[in-house]
């Protein structure tokens, strides 16, 4: 009963609230998954800067982190992505 009476308030009160709300959940998503990606990168700058005062043999560490870092930057750019291409089917989806 409680899931037919969901079904009608979503069917006749149309999307409203609940898209807005998915819609603003998405968009705090992606400033964090920016946050992230500048932290990621400015942390490689600084590994970088930090490794050629060394000589690279001796930085399996650093490289490694260079890896992990740029990997996580790739990955939060395509959630970004995607987070957009929901918000613009749910911006469709309300018009």
């Amino acid at each position: 009963m409680a899931k037919r009476m969901r079904f009608l308030r979503s069917k006749y009160l149309g999307f409203g609230k609940s898209s807005e709300r998915k819609i603003k959940g998405w968009e705090q998503e992606i400033q964090f998954l920016k946050s992230q990606i500048k932290q990621a990168s400015d942390e490689n700058k600084s590994l970088r800067s930090d490794s050629s005062k060394t000589p690279l043999s001796g930085n399996q560490g650093v490289r490694q982190a260079l890896v992990k870092n740029s990997e996580l930057i790739v990955k939060n750019e395509a959630a970004i992505k995607s987070l957009q291409a929901k918000i613009a089917k749910e911006k469709a989806k309300i018009k």
